[in-house]
């Protein structure tokens, strides 16, 4: 079993405040890669071990609806707490239960 760090509110509180905002020309090059291979709208995306939801934040105005997964209760609550955009939605979830 892997070891779970980050799921205390101490910790999930240390992690909102120091884990960097991914850099725009990281996003952009993301971006740009999915319009040049899906043609139309990008609609959904999933930030799996979103965390407290930097990068589920930077990808919510290229996308319709974003929704950031975390295993972490802890997680998902920092993130919802940070949250300002409506199209965002946090669950907490396994990766290894997604189907």
């Amino acid at each position: 079993m892997a070891n779970r760090y980050f799921e205390g509110v101490n910790h999930a509180e240390i992690y909102a405040k120091f884990r960097p905002v991914p850099p725009q020309t990281l996003i952009a090059t993301i971006i740009a890669y999915l319009k040049q291979k899906y043609l139309g709208p990008l609609d959904t995306v999933l930030d799996i071990g979103c965390g407290s939801g930097q990068s589920t934040q930077v990808l919510a105005s290229h996308f319709n609806s974003v929704i950031g997964l975390d295993i972490s209760e802890a997680q998902i609550k920092m993130a919802i707490k940070a949250e300002t955009n409506e199209n965002i939605q946090y669950k907490v979830s396994a990766s290894e239960k997604l189907k």
